[in-house]
């Protein structure tokens, strides 16, 4: 349930670019890839972590260094095990905007 709520609050606060700046620096974006990475996690904190990725290609920082992060990797591997339509989009909508940087 923690992750759940973590999960939550990450959507909501990375929609602002001061904090995505903040989470960046402290390393955030390598955090939600090693949780995505375990296949510990059920589709619901998949995709909400998921979605965060989304959200910060949207700060120039870190859309250049999304691809020295192993994203594409980690994200194709959840994408061909998934099978929750949801899941699948979010991740087509990461890859779209990674494709775009």
């Amino acid at each position: 349930r923690g992750l759940l709520f973590v999960g939550r609050c990450l959507q909501v606060v990375l929609r602002h670019d001061e904090y995505r700046l903040a989470f960046i620096k402290v390393g955030g974006p390598s955090t939600l890839l090693k949780v995505l990475a375990s296949g510990q996690v059920n589709f619901q904190i998949q995709y909400q972590l998921m979605f965060c990725l989304r959200l910060l290609p949207f700060n120039p920082k870190f859309a250049q260094k999304m691809n020295k992060l192993g994203v594409i990797p980690i994200l194709a591997d959840i994408l061909s095990d998934s099978v929750r339509e949801e899941v699948t989009r979010i991740i087509l909508a990461v890859f779209r905007v990674s494709r775009k940087v």
